[in-house]
């Protein structure tokens, strides 16, 4: 059964888009689409690259998870599988959000690491209130709701941005 994840806010354009744009993501979004993998598995097979994009998939609540047992081993092990084979996209949009969600998107990923660096300090292990976060960051609202979508280390929690864990 075909499963299709709807998009219906513009800044989630970015999951889109950046979910499959480098060759690891796209490895590892087709593996995951075939089989469950673990997280050691996953280090295993993509290194760093791949635990990020596992981070950023999980974000974007493109995969199902569950325990399974492994050999040798007296504790279930989690894995991951990707929950949705498409996107359907029904949104309406300002001409002015669309261009910062899509400049957000194609942003380079210098100049993005720095934003995101930022995000990831003012975030801290805690989480920040996303209005403290656009006044700190000094950006539009689209802008900073689309940066934090891009990244694979901040989600959306609420009307909070909180730290991205895999556990």
């Amino acid at each position: 059964m075909a499963r299709v994840k709807l998009i219906t806010d513009p800044t989630e354009i970015v999951y889109a888009l950046r979910c499959l744009d480098t060759e690891v993501k796209r490895k590892l979004f087709t593996e995951l689409l075939e089989n469950w993998r673990t997280l050691d598995e996953i280090k295993k097979e993509h290194g760093k690259e791949g635990v990020r994009a596992l981070q950023l998939f999980e974000k974007m609540h493109l995969l199902e998870s569950q325990w399974r047992p492994t050999p040798g081993n007296p504790e279930p092990v989690k894995a991951y599988h990707i929950l949705y084979d498409g996107f359907h996209i029904d949104l309406t949009s300002s001409i002015t959000d669309m261009i910062e969600v899509l400049t957000a998107t194609v942003m380079s990923e210098r100049e993005f690491k720095k934003i995101d660096d930022r995000m990831v300090e003012l975030v801290g292990d805690r989480g920040i209130y996303l209005g403290d976060l656009i006044d700190a960051l000094g950006l539009s609202p689209t802008m900073v709701k689309a940066l934090v979508r891009r990244s694979a280390r901040v989600m959306y929690r609420g009307q909070t941005v909180d730290p991205v864990k895999i556990e």
